[in-house]
């Protein structure tokens, strides 16, 4: 049993080195977006856990995901608390089987894999909720960290490329 998971973990690890880190070739991009960008007209109180996402989308329409590594940056008053685990993106019923299966998880940083079962269809777009919290009164921004982040998928190269990627900007009161 102990060798089956041992084995699981190195192709993972392996499949993530070889596409997700040296594909230079890839053309195809992905956008980031934060939901809500801002709370600038009603800010969140100190202490308060609030969830925010961040939303992969393939600017090609007939472009799926199929595993990610993202790392989140935080600036100013703003504290991370943690990266719920991600869903399909809208969540209209039809991705239900997806599998989004863990690989490797640090403060704010999280890799997964996805899969469907049923080899119907990967997703187009994922949610990924954030747990923001503000520390103290003042601003507190929430990006990406594009050089520590990687979005694979059904393209050549399999590596996507980062294009219009949002940051979220939170007032604390």
């Amino acid at each position: 049993m102990g060798a089956i998971i041992l084995t699981a973990f190195y192709l993972t690890g392996f499949w993530f080195t070889q596409f997700a880190y040296n594909s230079q070739a890839a053309q195809e991009k992905v956008s980031v977006m934060s939901a809500p960008q801002s709370n600038t007209g009603s800010p969140y109180r100190v202490g308060d856990i609030k969830v925010v996402n961040f939303i992969l989308k393939p600017k090609n329409a007939d472009k799926d995901i199929s595993g990610f590594k993202i790392t989140l940056m935080k600036e100013g008053t703003l504290d991370i608390v943690g990266i719920r685990e991600p869903s399909v993106y809208p969540n209209t019923g039809e991705n239900q089987d997806v599998i989004f299966t863990p690989v490797w998880t640090r403060a704010h940083t999280v890799t997964y894999v996805i899969s469907d079962p049923n080899n119907k269809k990967l997703p187009h777009a994922i949610r990924i909720p954030v747990e923001i919290q503000g520390t103290a009164k003042g601003e507190g921004k929430l990006r990406l960290n594009k050089n520590q982040s990687s979005v694979v998928g059904n393209i050549a190269g399999s590596k996507y490329e980062f294009d219009n990627v949002e940051e979220g900007v939170y007032k604390f009161k």
